[in-house]
């Protein structure tokens, strides 16, 4: 198991921007996205990345615990407690569709 975190130079015809890229040789978008992947491999949670479109919105995580799916969306604000941090994330999550629980981590 891979158990580093690093980052890549991805080169396109129009950019350069700095790659993170984490468990399971995925290619995150943020550094954060990645820490929060390596903590549920740790775990032994069986989770996706990016897995599924909800009406143009994407959530970061879909973690599976049984026969539940439980959507999990991660933010880089520390302060995700305060009302509102979180509350245009849950917004955007209960906007989208998604009918099941969900979680939102900083």
């Amino acid at each position: 198991m891979l158990d580093l975190i690093w980052f890549s130079w991805v080169v396109c015809s129009a950019c350069i921007w700095l790659s993170t890229i984490g468990v399971r040789c995925i290619q995150f978008r943020s550094r954060i996205e990645a820490q929060w992947a390596y903590i549920f491999e740790k775990l032994g949670w069986n989770w996706e990345y990016e897995a599924i479109d909800l009406n143009g919105y994407i959530p970061d995580f879909i973690v599976k615990f049984g026969d539940e799916d439980f959507l999990i969306e991660i933010k880089g604000n520390t302060n995700i407690w305060k009302e509102e941090v979180y509350k245009p994330h849950k917004e955007k999550i209960i906007k989208s569709g998604w009918k099941g629980k969900f979680g939102i981590l900083g």
